[in-house]
């Protein structure tokens, strides 16, 4: 039985996805006729990632049922069950997704039971919780990437908003001067993104106008402007003016735990989350708002974003320090050999080339894979230890601490 197997993947092309990116790692034809979004690497059930067995191309989640502990092993299948417990993808935004947050295991389980009880569809749109596990995720850029991240101090939020010089906002920043900040926080936040019908009109109208002539000043004015282009009647849209503004340069990683509030603006990278399908949004979208359960699940603190920074000249393997159970990711800037000796607590890899050429060879077993940019590989459990020669850049993505 091989050891090494190259993967085919499914693409969504949801609306907001660039059409240049993704078809140019894969080697496709660009731009392509619809927007490409995401590349999922992996076995979720919604787009199953497919590999040779036997001469025939099958589901990884019909393969992982089958073979379990050949792929997964005893100690991920006694933690996980029958599944990898993380969804990789390429996400490429040519536009921004969605304001939203997801919950950590607590509220995940309670919000799946009261949605079970209440015999709410798994298909119904209101439905938040579609399964009982938290979802902490991270995004590792591909080129310049910009996201909004955690909410700003307190002191700046005030600042960037007493800019626009709108009366009507006077009370809503009121609300943040409270003596929990926290709490301040979360009454501002609902307050701003409950406003409604004519008052939410007027109030973007009134913004939009201030912020053309604020561009110099800081960034958060600019995307306002941006994303009032695709969402001119969202009060998301000045989700800029609370949230941390992030630009991510290649390489460079951001993790986001449970119940922080977060969207990805533009850009490509490799994104990494806990297998669950948990999304409570509140702006910048056209699906269900939920903002009095997302209050009730949301982290309201201040938050100073740290990002991943891989060392200058790495010629290694560099493990960002996610602070996740199910997922590990490291970047491989390889020019030359390296062998990569896999730990005891393990289970299968899962390693996407973005640049360059290298070959990938078992260290006890005589079986190789060439890859290139564009071709993403699954190692199982049962491979020990391996090496890597040429020159290029893998990312490679394992199961965390069980």
């Amino acid at each position: 039985m091989k050891h090494l197997y190259v993967m085919q993947n499914s693409i969504l092309d949801y609306e907001w996805g660039s059409y240049t990116f993704i078809p140019e790692l894969l080697g496709l034809d660009s731009p392509s006729l619809r927007p490409q979004a995401e590349l999922w690497m992996g076995a979720h059930p919604k787009a199953p990632s497919m590999i040779c067995i036997d001469g025939t191309w099958t589901p990884l989640n019909s393969v992982l049922k089958s073979k379990s502990e050949f792929f997964l092993g005893k100690n991920a299948v006694q933690t996980y069950g029958l599944e990898i417990p993380y969804l990789v993808k390429v996400l490429s935004a040519r536009k921004a997704l969605s304001i939203q947050a997801h919950p950590n295991k607590q509220f995940a389980e309670q919000g799946f039971l009261k949605e079970n009880l209440a015999q709410i569809p798994f298909n119904d749109p209101k439905r938040n919780y579609r399964d009982p596990n938290h979802k902490p995720e991270c995004i590792c850029a591909l080129t310049d990437f910009y996201a909004l991240c955690g909410f700003r101090k307190i002191e700046t939020i005030n600042n960037l908003i007493s800019e626009l010089h709108i009366a009507e906002f006077v009370p809503i920043l009121e609300l943040l001067h409270h003596q929990n900040r926290a709490l301040g926080l979360c009454h501002f936040f609902r307050a701003i993104n409950q406003i409604s019908g004519s008052n939410r009109k007027q109030l973007i109208s009134k913004a939009i106008k201030s912020a053309k002539s604020l561009v110099h000043k800081d960034p958060c004015y600019s995307w306002i402007l941006r994303l009032y282009e695709d969402y001119p009647d969202d009060m998301g849209i000045l989700a800029p003016l609370y949230l941390n503004w992030i630009h991510l340069q290649p390489t460079q990683a951001l993790f986001l735990e449970s119940g922080v509030v977060h969207a990805y603006l533009e850009g490509s990278g490799i994104e990494i989350m806990a297998n669950s399908d948990n999304v409570l949004r509140c702006g910048i979208t056209e699906k269900n708002k939920d903002i009095d359960e997302l209050s009730r699940i949301v982290d309201f603190q201040e938050k100073e974003i740290d990002l991943f920074n891989v060392p200058l000249h790495n010629k290694n393997e560099y493990t960002y320090p996610v602070k996740a159970q199910e997922f590990v990711l490291s970047v491989i800037n390889l020019d030359g050999n390296i062998t990569v000796e896999r730990p005891m607590q393990r289970s299968l890899d899962i390693i996407l080339c973005t640049e360059g050429n290298a070959s990938i060879s078992l260290v006890d077993i005589d079986e190789s894979l060439d890859v290139h940019q564009g071709i993403s590989i699954l190692i199982p459990f049962a491979v020990n230890s391996y090496s890597i020669y040429g020159k290029a850049t893998l990312y490679k993505v394992s199961v965390g601490s069980m």
